[in-house]
């Protein structure tokens, strides 16, 4: 029979486990927040226009890093959506505003003026308008970028879809997409669905313009990957 001691021994291991796990399951919800409130909506929306307005962020230090994520939300989302896109920063009637510093007039107490989003997006006659704040950003390996997705519906200035997300390079699940990410093309993925390119990884993991395409093809996914049929964590077999 087992002594006292060694239940007790047991019992504070099998705590331990809980409590590791837990925290795991913890991290993990910390780290992605997907909700989607209106989910009939968004299959509608998934398939109609949707004005894209450029990152916002509180940050004037990141000025270039913002014009590079608003270039690549604009080349992922297509890819994603089968509505048309249109990029905010492109539009004539928008010109005045070009500029970070206006942009973030769409911003109310560090958060997104739902109405006046909705109201733009109006203007220009898309359905939905998606918003995009960048929250912190590590700009050095291990790279790491936190944003904050919202998916607003133009008709009735409510929101579709939001996502946040803390997209770390140190944590090993996004590292391991990473590394498959950065080994992408449509060639390269029939050989590496399940062995990554290690020399493509290693060059991408000092280049944070790779990191930065890559938090944009990740966060669009998982969010509009909502209206598919396949889980959002296929996306990396299915970019390049």
């Amino acid at each position: 029979m087992k002594t006292m001691a060694e239940n007790s021994r047991m019992a504070r291991t099998a705590a331990a486990l809980i409590l590791f796990a837990s925290a795991v399951f913890l991290q993990s919800c910390v780290s992605r927040q997907i909700h989607m409130h209106q989910e009939l909506l968004a299959k509608q929306r998934f398939n109609e226009s949707i004005l894209l307005f450029p990152p916002l962020s509180s940050d004037s230090r990141l000025n270039s890093l913002i014009n590079d994520m608003g270039k690549y939300y604009n080349t992922e989302i297509p890819k994603r959506m089968k509505g048309q896109v249109i990029y905010a920063q492109n539009i004539e009637a928008f010109e005045q505003q070009n500029n970070v510093r206006a942009w973030n007039g769409l911003m109310k107490n560090g958060s997104i003026n739902i109405d006046e989003a909705a109201a733009m997006g109006r203007t220009l006659g898309t359905k939905s308008v998606l918003t995009c704040q960048i929250l912190e950003v590590n700009q050095y390996p291990p790279f790491r970028m936190v944003v904050k997705l919202n998916w607003i519906d133009t008709d009735t200035a409510t929101s579709i879809g939001s996502l946040y997300q803390d997209v770390d390079l140190s944590d090993s699940e996004t590292n391991y997409r990473y590394r498959n990410f950065a080994g992408g093309g449509l060639v390269a993925q029939a050989y590496e669905q399940v062995f990554y390119s290690e020399d493509k990884y290693q060059t991408a993991y000092l280049m944070p313009q790779e990191f930065y395409r890559f938090v944009a093809a990740f966060t669009t996914e998982v969010l509009f990957g909502q209206t598919k049929e396949y889980p959002w964590w296929w996306f990396w077999r299915s970019v390049g």
